[in-house]
């Protein structure tokens, strides 16, 4: 019985010393097809609005729009997922201290395509007011290639 403990313990050593020398390999920069070797930086857009600030009219108008992932050269890539945040403030009567207060409410999605769907283009169209903001984070963009990359996050604000 002895023996099977010990035999059990020093297998369980093997396999934990393993995993720690294969990570000891140097870190090879990835193929990407350019000759440096380095990995594509990837910046985001809205349709064609990057800046933080946007009146409620154009947000409006933008919520219609795709996200786009461009290269460092400029080239666009198309969007693959995304996650989107919204998140709105609302001021209400407090019942037991009769003063105004703020709520703050947050909603999140993750959406498999390079634009908010219909039903939360609408929902949010409806109902979006200065104050309020818009967060795309998590963005992937697709190479020609077939490589996925994450794009920058961008965060709009509604004046």
């Amino acid at each position: 019985m002895g023996k099977i403990k010990w035999s059990i313990l020093a297998g369980m050593i093997i396999l934990c010393a393993f995993p720690a020398t294969a990570q000891k390999k140097p870190l090879q920069p990835a193929k990407t097809g350019q000759k440096t070797g380095l990995i594509p930086v990837f910046s985001s857009s809205l349709g064609h609005a990057s800046k933080d600030t946007v009146p409620v009219t154009l947000m409006k108008q933008l919520l219609d729009s795709s996200l786009v992932a461009r290269d460092s050269s400029g080239q666009p890539h198309p969007v693959v997922s995304f996650n989107f945040g919204y998140q709105t403030s609302d001021t209400f009567l407090n019942d037991s201290t009769g003063r105004p207060e703020t709520s703050n409410l947050y909603t999140t999605f993750h959406f498999k395509s390079d634009k908010l769907d219909s039903l939360w283009r609408t929902a949010i169209g409806g109902k979006i007011k200065p104050g309020d903001e818009l967060f795309f984070d998590r963005i992937i963009a697709r190479t020609k290639q077939g490589v996925q990359y994450l794009s920058s996050p961008l965060h709009f604000k509604v004046k």
